[in-house]
C-alpha cells in the first residue's frame, strides 16, 4: 500500500506544511460566505438590526457614564436586554443555518481550500451525537421488523436469510446503534451473527488499482447505514438488499444502499457508520 521509497509518506509531509494555511483561508472564506448569505437572507433588515445595535450601545454606554453599572444591569434585565437576547438568537440560529449552506456551496464549487472544514464538521455533529447517542425507537423496531418479516424468499431455508451486520470504530455510538438494527432485522427473520467491527478502508495512499475501492470503503465509515452488496439470486419477492433499504426508509432511518456484485462475508453487510452523511 506503501512505495518502500517513503515517495508516498513525502507527499503527505509537503502536505502538512501547508495544512495550517489551508486551514487559516478556508476557514476565513468559509465564515465571510456564510456571514454574507445571512446579511443577503436579512436584506435591509440587517441595515436596520446594526443601526439598532448601535444605538442600544450608545445609550448603554451613555447610561453607565451618568447613572453607574447598577442602573446598566437593571437595563439589560429590563425589556431592551429581552429584545436584544431575542435579536441575538435569531440572528445566531439564521447564521448556523448559512454555515450549512455554506458548506454546501463549497461541496458543489470543489475549491480545495474548504475541504479542510469537512473534519471539523463532522467533530461537531460527533459532539452532539455524544450527547444524544443514535437509538431506534420501538416503532422504528416494528417498521424493520415487519417489512423483513414480509419478505417471502427462502421460507424453508432460513440459512439463506442471512446478512452481516457491521459497525465503524470511528463513533462512540455505532456498536449499540448495530446491536439495535440488528435486534430488528432478527426479530423479521433475516438473521445475523454478533456485530462485527468494520474497518475497512485505510487513509494512507492506495496504489492505483485500489483507489476507487478505499475511498467507497471510507465512505461508508461517515454514512449512517449503508447496505452494501446485492442479491441476484432467483427466489420470491424483491431482492434482499432492496428489502433492507425498504425497511430503514420506511423506518425513517437515514440509509445508503451501494448494489455492488461484492459482499462482505459473501452475505448483503448492514454498515453502522458516523452518521455524518
Amino acid at each position: 500500500m506503501t512505495d518502500p521509497s517513503g515517495e508516498t509518506f513525502g507527499n503527505y509531509a509537503k502536505r502538512d506544511t501547508k495544512s495550517s494555511e489551508s486551514y487559516a483561508v478556508g476557514m476565513w472564506r468559509f465564515v465571510a460566505t456564510a456571514f454574507s448569505l445571512t446579511v443577503k437572507s436579512m436584506g435591509t433588515t440587517a441595515v436596520a438590526l446594526g443601526a439598532g445595535l448601535l444605538v442600544f450601545l450608545a445609550s448603554i454606554g451613555l447610561k453607565y457614564k451618568h447613572e453607574g453599572w447598577t442602573a446598566v444591569k437593571a437595563s439589560l434585565a429590563g425589556d431592551a436586554g429581552l429584545g436584544v437576547g431575542i435579536a441575538a438568537v435569531v440572528w445566531f440560529l439564521l447564521f448556523v443555518f448559512c454555515l450549512g449552506r455554506a458548506r454546501e456551496m463549497r461541496a458543489s464549487s470543489g475549491d480545495s481550500h474548504y475541504e479542510v472544514l469537512d473534519s471539523a464538521f463532522s467533530e461537531i455533529k460527533r459532539a452532539i451525537r455524544g450527547l444524544q447517542p443514535r437509538r431506534i425507537t420501538d416503532e422504528q423496531h416494528r417498521i424493520i421488523a415487519t417489512v423483513c418479516d414480509a419478505w417471502p424468499a427462502y421460507r424453508q431455508v432460513p440459512h439463506e436469510r442471512r446478512v452481516n451486520v457491521l459497525a465503524t470504530s470511528k463513533a462512540d455510538d455505532a456498536m449499540s446503534y448495530a446491536r439495535q438494527l440488528r435486534r430488528a432485522i432478527n426479530d423479521g427473520a433475516i438473521y445475523s451473527d454478533e456485530v462485527l467491527d468494520y474497518d475497512f478502508g485505510t487513509v494512507l495512499e492506495p496504489t492505483e488499482q485500489w483507489r476507487r475501492d478505499n475511498e467507497k470503503f471510507l465512505s461508508f465509515h461517515e454514512n449512517n447505514v449503508t447496505i452494501f452488496g446485492s442479491d441476484h439470486e432467483q427466489h420470491d419477492g424483491n431482492p434482499m438488499h432492496e428489502v433492507l433499504v425498504e425497511a430503514l426508509q420506511r423506518a425513517g432511518v437515514p440509509v445508503t444502499a451501494y448494489v455492488d456484485v461484492n459482499q462482505i462475508g459473501g452475505m448483503i453487510a448492514v454498515i453502522v457508520g458516523r452518521g455524518n452523511k
